[in-house]
C-alpha cells in the first residue's frame, strides 16, 4: 500500500472510533452506527466526501417519511420492511443516492424493529448518529495530501522527453544520428502521461479552487501531442533522408523543440512550418523516386509538427487569468 492508502486506513479507523466515542457520551441508541457512518463517508478525495455528505442529509427526510409509511400502514413486519426497502433503493437508484442506501437500510431497520414505532426521540436519535458520522468524515477529509508537487515533476519529466525526442528526429533528418526503430519508450510515455491525468483528477477532487483543471487540461494536451510525436517518430526513423530540404526541416523541429514551454510565443514557428511547406512543394522538382518520397515524408511531418502545435495553442488559448496567475506567474 501507498502512503495515501495508510492515510485512509488511519482516518476511517481513528474517525469512526471517535464517532462512537462521541455518540457513547451524547447517550444516543445505535451508538456503534454512527462509527459505520463515518466508515462508509470518507472517500478517496474531498469533493467526494462531500457530495455522499450531502446525498446523506437529503437522503434522510426521505428514509424517514418511508419509515413513517410502513411502520403505520403495513402492520405485518416482514412485509413492511420488504416494502420500505423496495421503496428506499427504488428511490436511491432513481435519485443517484447510492452511496447512501447502506446507511439509509440501517436507520429503516432500528425504525422499523422498534416495538413503540416511529417516535420523534427515535428519529432525533437516528439524525443525531447520521449526523455525528458525517461531520467526523468531513472533518477528516479536509486535509488531504496535494498531488501538486508530484504533478509538477510528471510535467517537467515529459516536457524534457518530448524535446529530447524531437531534437533526435531532428538530427536523424541532418544524418547526424539513427533513430531506434522500436518506439517503445514513447508508448511508455503516453502511459506515464495517462497515470498522470489520473493523478491531476485526484488533485482536482480534493481542492476547491475553481482553477484546478488546469493539470488536467496540460496532461491531456501533452498527450495529444505525443500521440503525434510517436507517429512523426515512427516516420521518420523509417526514412533515410538525401534531400536538402531534410535539413530546412530539421531546424524547424528543434525550433518546436525550443518552444515547447506553454509561455513561449508558437506563431512565428507556426508561420516557419507553412513557408518551409510551401518551399518543398513549390521547389526544385525531384530527380528521382527517392528523392520524390523524401520530400513528401518531409512534407507529412511539416503537417503533424503543426497538428503537434495547433494543440499547444488551443490549450494556451483556453487558459484563464486565474489559472496564468496561478501557475504561469
Amino acid at each position: 500500500m501507498n502512503k495515501y492508502t495508510w492515510i485512509q486506513v488511519f482516518k476511517i479507523g481513528i474517525g469512526s472510533a471517535l464517532a462512537i466515542l462521541i455518540a457513547e457520551w451524547m447517550g444516543l441508541s445505535y451508538a456503534t452506527s454512527a462509527g459505520i457512518v463515518t466508515l462508509l463517508t470518507i472517500q478517496n478525495t474531498r469533493k467526494d466526501t462531500f457530495h455522499l455528505a450531502l446525498r446523506r442529509i437529503t437522503s434522510f427526510g426521505v428514509t424517514m417519511l418511508f419509515a413513517y409509511v410502513c411502520v403505520n400502514f403495513i402492520p405485518m413486519r416482514f412485509v413492511s420492511f420488504g416494502v420500505f426497502m423496495l421503496a428506499l433503493v427504488g428511490i436511491s437508484y432513481y435519485l443517484d443516492w447510492n452511496g447512501a442506501i447502506s446507511v439509509n437500510a440501517v436507520i429503516g431497520t432500528h425504525v422499523l424493529l422498534m416495538e413503540n414505532g416511529l417516535t420523534w426521540k427515535l428519529v432525533g436519535n437516528e439524525a443525531a448518529m447520521v449526523l455525528i458520522g458525517i461531520v467526523i468524515a468531513v472533518l477528516f477529509n479536509m486535509r488531504m495530501p496535494s498531488k501538486e508537487a508530484e504533478l509538477q515533476m510528471d510535467i517537467a519529466h515529459i516536457d524534457s522527453y518530448m524535446d529530447e525526442n524531437l531534437i533526435s528526429i531532428a538530427d536523424h533528418l541532418c544524418s547526424h544520428s539513427k533513430l531506434d526503430k522500436d518506439k517503445r519508450h514513447l508508448s511508455a510515455l503516453l502511459e506515464h502521461i495517462s497515470g498522470a491525468i489520473d493523478k491531476a483528477y485526484a488533485n482536482r477532487n480534493n481542492t476547491l479552487r475553481s482553477h484546478s483543471d488546469y493539470y488536467i487540461d496540460y496532461l491531456n494536451f501533452r498527450k495529444e501531442q505525443c500521440e503525434i510525436l510517436l507517429h512523426v517518430y515512427y516516420i521518420a526513423a523509417h526514412h533515410d533522408f538525401v534531400v536538402d530540404e531534410a535539413r530546412i526541416v530539421a531546424e524547424v523541429i528543434r525550433e518546436v523543440a525550443g518552444h515547447l514551454h506553454v509561455q513561449k510565443e508558437i506563431e512565428a514557428v507556426m508561420h516557419k512550418i507553412d513557408k518551409t511547406a510551401h518551399e518543398i512543394i513549390h521547389g526544385e522538382m525531384p530527380k528521382n523516386q527517392q528523392e520524390f518520397e523524401g520530400k513528401a515524408v518531409l512534407y507529412q511531418l511539416l503537417y503533424e509538427l503543426r497538428e503537434f502545435l495547433w494543440h499547444q495553442e488551443m490549450f494556451i488559448q483556453n487558459v484563464t487569468e486565474e489559472q496564468i496567475l496561478a501557475y504561469w506567474e
